[in-house]
């Protein structure tokens, strides 16, 4: 349902203009089955009650407000569905376009969904993990489209929070070895530093990408296009590495 007001309603095509100029085409809209969410937060109760669902089903969904059981949590929103492993959907995250409000927001944890243990993007890149033994963990729902665009299929990010030994723990069952791509700034080095604790404790190899003249892979993707992007998935240096060059930056030596 998302999906159809994305690309058959009008009240999406701002929405889909937002991609277009993010560099995300039809194709991948559809490869990660993005959808908008219109501004009315009533529609989506009384669609899924006319399709059967119960109150009660519903109230523990997740889609709905905990004050307001009628109305939708998501409302004029670009939204990323998230998948689990069997690429099931178990819970949406939605980007703001417009007005006031966070940014993202993502589902409350449900019976079928936990954050700590989950990864956006694992079921289409789990493949390519393992076959390339290493997985990319970068920002956010744009940044992993950003590098699957651009071949990186390996690429999956957190949902909202920190770096967690749940997901450690899954990305282990693929590969050995993670590669952090968080932004460049400073939340996003803290960010990685907090990260490399938690893969030393979970025996995971880590290395970290250096991104340059761009804070993450969808503003190269933008700026400089999909071979630049390619090329910087190579731009890697070890933890230890990235450990010394910032206790370099951080003090007088």
């Amino acid at each position: 349902t998302f999906k159809w007001f994305l690309t058959k309603h009008e009240s999406g095509r701002f929405a889909l203009d937002y991609l277009e100029n993010r560099s995300v085409d039809q194709a991948v809209c559809e490869q990660f089955k993005l959808g908008y969410a219109p501004s009315d937060r009533s529609w989506l109760h009384a669609f899924l009650r006319k399709k059967g669902y119960t109150d009660d089903f519903l109230a523990f969904s997740g889609l709905f407000s905990r004050n307001y059981e009628h109305s939708a949590l998501f409302a004029d929103r670009l939204i990323f569905p998230i998948h689990d492993i069997r690429g099931r959907v178990i819970a949406f995250g939605a980007r703001i376009l417009k007005g006031d409000g966070p940014k993202y927001l993502n589902s409350p944890e449900t019976a079928i969904f936990s954050k700590q243990t989950t990864l956006f993007g694992l079921s289409l890149a789990s493949k390519a993990i393992r076959e390339k033994k290493q997985a990319l963990l970068c920002e956010g729902y744009m940044d992993v489209i950003a590098w699957h665009r651009a071949g990186i299929n390996h690429a999956v990010a957190p949902l909202g929070t920190a770096f967690t030994a749940g997901q450690a723990a899954l990305i282990k069952r693929f590969a050995p070895e993670i590669v952090f791509g968080f932004d460049s700034d400073e939340a996003g080095v803290k960010a990685t530093e907090r990260a490399l604790i938690v893969s030393e404790h979970e025996g995971l190899v880590a290395r970290v990408l250096r991104l340059s003249g761009a804070k993450d892979a969808s503003e190269i993707l933008e700026k400089a296009g999909l071979e630049e992007l390619k090329k910087s998935s190579d731009s890697t240096i070890t933890a230890d590495d990235f450990i010394v060059e910032r206790a370099i930056l951080l003090h007088d030596v």
